[in-house]
């Protein structure tokens, strides 16, 4: 009798290690998921502050490009005033946005070319790998029209100095990303997307009504940052 209740005891014993052991496994396996996605969130955090960085970066680099372009304008005397001048950078005095895109890695003048951006060429992208691209608008406005309430041009004796509004929009995206296609993107950025041709025209600062890129960017689920800047320019008659 005293064999048999010896042996009882020790199986009760193996079962009851067996289940703490079984539990131990179970916390064990559940830190390491929480740790596993934890890691995983951590990454993902990570991998999107890199992003918004570059993004900033690249749309910043696009203004800064755009205002040196501006003051480096013509071959000779280099002035604001050239870029003013009917053949300037910065002519058109109304209409649509004027769109140049950087290309850092072309041989166009001033590293801007003219008109939008385009996904399916290699010269609209900042660097070789084809991550991010930046396209700059802008629009030239009579200060008189963009500010009603606004004051006489300055300037002194016979030579008024008319005031312009040059409204510069850097607009920095990465293609591949987000849920936009690339020829949305495309639209988007060339103001002929659905979209936007349902508001008319494209990104029109002095007209919130009508979309932007910005909206139709937003609005497609692309991955991109937008700066916007306001510059007074004058010239002499």
């Amino acid at each position: 009798m005293m064999l048999i209740k010896k042996s009882e005891q020790k199986n009760k014993q193996h079962g009851a290690a067996l289940i703490a052991v079984l539990l131990i496994l179970v916390v064990v396996t559940l830190l390491g998921i929480s740790a596993m996605r934890m890691g995983l969130t951590g990454l993902t955090v990570a991998t999107n502050s890199q992003l918004s960085s570059l993004l900033f970066q690249a749309a910043d680099k696009g203004m800064t490009d755009f205002q040196n372009a501006i003051r480096n304008n013509g071959t000779s005397g280099a002035s604001v005033a050239a870029a003013m001048k009917s053949d300037g950078l910065i002519s058109a005095l109304k209409g649509r946005d004027v769109a140049y895109c950087l290309t850092p890695t072309a041989s166009a003048s001033l590293g801007l070319t003219a008109g939008a951006c385009d996904t399916g060429a290699s010269a609209s992208f900042l660097n070789a790998r084809q991550i991010t691209m930046t396209q700059v608008n802008y629009q030239r406005r009579r200060k008189s029209e963009y500010d009603a309430s606004a004051g006489m041009d300055s300037g002194t004796g016979n030579t008024p100095i008319p005031t312009d509004i040059l409204i510069v929009t850097s607009t920095s995206v990465m293609p591949t990303l987000g849920s936009a296609s690339l020829s949305t993107v495309n639209g988007c950025l060339r103001g002929t997307d659905a979209y936007m041709t349902s508001g008319l025209l494209s990104d029109d600062a002095l007209n919130a009504s009508e979309p932007t890129i910005t909206d139709c960017l937003t609005d497609k689920g692309a991955v991109f940052t937008t700066h916007q800047d306001e510059f007074e320019v004058g010239f002499q008659f």
